[in-house]
């Protein structure tokens, strides 16, 4: 279940001067889970839990923290728990490689969130299952949301 979503292209970036407001950023994303994410468990019929759809909460948090990989390594892994790659380098901060996981969750409120850290240009392109296509540009303060369409002539 689950609507699939492939990227079409991008190019993300977060520079070494901004990984640390990455980290707060991803941090406060991930506490607000319980109350905006739009996955859940549920019991007898109740939902007990809620979180970002696809994604573990405890495993971005501990990636955040992981005293064992230095900035930026952690921003890239809590990536990782979001189904994307990215390499890191402390020289060159934190770039885009490709998306791991074909399923759309709560993937808008990670841009939107991270949204003032990335630099400005930077962009991802994706299609969905039904062929709804949409792009989010960076300015390096905010996320902008584009609609796409193929026009034939």
């Amino acid at each position: 279940m689950g609507y699939s979503v492939e990227v079409m292209d991008a190019a993300v970036r977060i520079a070494p001067e901004n990984c640390e407001e990455a980290v707060s950023l991803f941090v406060k994303l991930m506490k607000k889970a319980s109350d905006d994410g739009s996955g859940g468990s549920w019991a007898e019929g109740e939902r007990v839990a809620r979180f970002y759809s696809w994604v573990n909460t405890t495993d971005v948090l501990e990636s955040l923290k992981n005293p064992e990989q230095s900035l930026p390594g952690n921003i890239a892994d809590a990536f990782s728990h979001w189904g994307y790659s990215f390499s890191a380098d402390p020289t060159k901060g934190v770039e885009w490689d490709y998306r791991e996981r074909d399923k759309w969750g709560d993937d808008d409120a990670l841009w939107l969130a991270l949204s003032p850290c990335l630099d400005e240009g930077s962009f991802i392109e994706f299609r969905g299952e039904c062929g709804h296509m949409w792009r989010y540009e960076f300015d390096g303060n905010s996320l902008q949301d584009f609609v796409g369409h193929i026009e034939w002539r």
